[in-house]
């Protein structure tokens, strides 16, 4: 699965997730709301310095959820929340960037936002990061470098990471 499948897919969850958080919060009559309704909801949090709003409102945007499809406006209140130490928004930030999808394609700009999600020990970014050193992308090509990663994100549980870490071990590239 390449990155953006990863994105989309972790877009479906969190959907889902924010969906089921907000049933449990109380809210009456949820299953009623449209697409619109949950920007304008998240609109208004986000506007208010709601980091999570902010990450959900960017996901609407980069989806087209309830409102047109636009990635400047997604990867705006992505850095907003970025900025904050949101490592989901820093790891779409860096899937964006090594992409090229929300924004120009920038791997230096991809493994910086990695590496902050990294270090608050999201493994879909540490694994990314691997993948950055294996091919030097963003940074030298360094397999040492990024066997580092793999084993970090594959002892996360990131089955990609599991994979290429088995694959390099049996090139012998440790």
């Amino acid at each position: 699965m390449n990155a953006l499948n990863a994105l989309k897919t972790s877009l479906r969850t969190l959907v889902a997730i924010i969906t089921l958080l907000v049933c449990l919060s109380g809210i009456q009559g949820f299953s009623t709301w449209s697409d619109e309704e949950l920007v304008k909801s998240a609109r208004k949090e986000a506007e208010q310095g709601d980091a999570a709003a902010q990450y959900y409102l960017g996901l609407f945007y980069a989806d087209g959820r309830g409102v047109t499809q636009d990635h400047a406006e997604a990867v705006k209140w992505w850095r907003k929340v970025a900025d904050q130490g949101n490592a989901l928004a820093q790891d779409s930030l860096g899937v964006g960037y090594y992409e090229g999808v929300e924004v120009p394609q920038d791997y230096e700009q991809a493994v910086k936002w990695w590496r902050k999600a990294a270090e608050f020990g999201f493994p879909t970014a540490r694994y990314n990061l691997g993948k950055c050193y294996y091919k030097g992308e963003g940074v030298p090509q360094d397999y040492a470098e990024a066997v580092k990663w793999f084993r970090s994100a594959a002892e996360k549980r990131d089955a990609n990471a599991q994979y290429i870490l088995g694959a390099s071990y049996a090139k012998g590239e440790e």
